[in-house]
């Protein structure tokens, strides 16, 4: 039996994959639960003694406060960590968590060694770590086998790639605050291949990414970045911020990169068309994305 037990609670499923796959590979020694919502969390809270909860702030009908202010009043559950995974840094989420019992954060999106040094952090003050990085039986956790490998070892079939679109003119100014237009193209762009609007991509290492809407739906969108030194890899997670008119954002729309490939057929393609799939299941943030949408339809 496992030595320490962790409950991770999140309603996008990718995100609860990715920590389950985390936590097995480097922490084999924890035993990880699941539940894709506040009211599943607190039903196997009652059946189940937890000893770490690492929980999204936003789900739909019972929030992640919701379900920290529940576990606090709990005398069993106390004194057990609280790690809070949120895109919410302003100052009075970060206060209203914190009076109610948060004992740690983790922003959305994060990376492997962000999430491995947080529970580090909670997990050190009762629990041997070294004990923990072995598998039952003894044997020492074995290193994480590259995502990019999966399909091909499991035998699926790969998708197939989306077709290369062209960089509509405006984006090059758009993208790189007003410089010249790439390959000196003059050319109006029709309709269809005009900008949707204007987004902030965020990565788990904190890079932040300018990047114009090719497309966006309810499900996924499609954005045009300048190639940086820091591209989006393929599987990692990220978070969309729409811009809209007057400044205001549409709520963080939390995803990850399902494919990367270069905007132009040539190899000196200075843009990058990124697909972003969304996991999000926030109503509010559902409610924003669908009047973003309708306006520019």
């Amino acid at each position: 039996m496992a030595e320490v037990r962790l409950l991770v609670v999140d309603d996008a499923s990718f995100i609860r994959d990715l920590v389950k796959r985390v936590v097995r590979t480097k922490l084999p020694g924890i035993e990880v639960h699941e539940a894709a919502h506040g009211k599943q969390a607190l039903q196997l809270l009652n059946k189940t003694a937890f000893d770490i909860i690492l929980c999204d702030w936003e789900m739909p009908e019972m929030t992640g406060l919701d379900v920290l202010k529940w576990v606090r009043a709990q005398e069993s559950y106390k004194a057990v960590p609280f790690i809070m995974v949120t895109s919410r840094i302003d100052k009075e989420y970060v206060v209203e968590a914190v009076q109610s019992g948060v004992s740690d954060y983790i922003g959305k999106p994060f990376s492997n060694e962000q999430l491995l040094n947080k529970l580090a952090k909670v997990l050190s003050k009762k629990y041997d770590l070294k004990a923990l990085a072995q598998r039952p039986g003894g044997g020492a956790a074995a290193p994480a086998a590259m995502s990019g490998s999966q399909s091909a070892l499991l035998g699926a079939k790969a998708a197939p790639a989306a077709k290369p679109q062209g960089v509509a003119a405006e984006s090059v100014s758009v993208l790189t605050g007003g410089t010249a237009a790439a390959k000196g193209t003059g050319k109006k762009v029709a309709a269809s291949q005009a900008p949707k609007g204007l987004a902030q991509l965020r990565l788990p290492d904190g890079s932040t990414l300018r990047c114009m809407i090719k497309d966006i739906n309810l499900q996924e969108a499609l954005l045009v970045i300048k190639v940086e030194e820091r591209n989006p890899g393929v599987l990692e997670q990220a978070v969309v911020d729409i811009e809209q008119e007057g400044g205001q954002q549409v709520a963080r729309v939390n995803g990850f990169v399902y494919s990367v490939q270069a905007a132009e057929r040539s190899i000196e393609s200075t843009f990058l068309s990124v697909k972003i799939v969304f996991v999000d299941n926030d109503p509010d943030k559902f409610e924003a994305l669908s009047r973003f949408v309708a306006q520019i339809r």
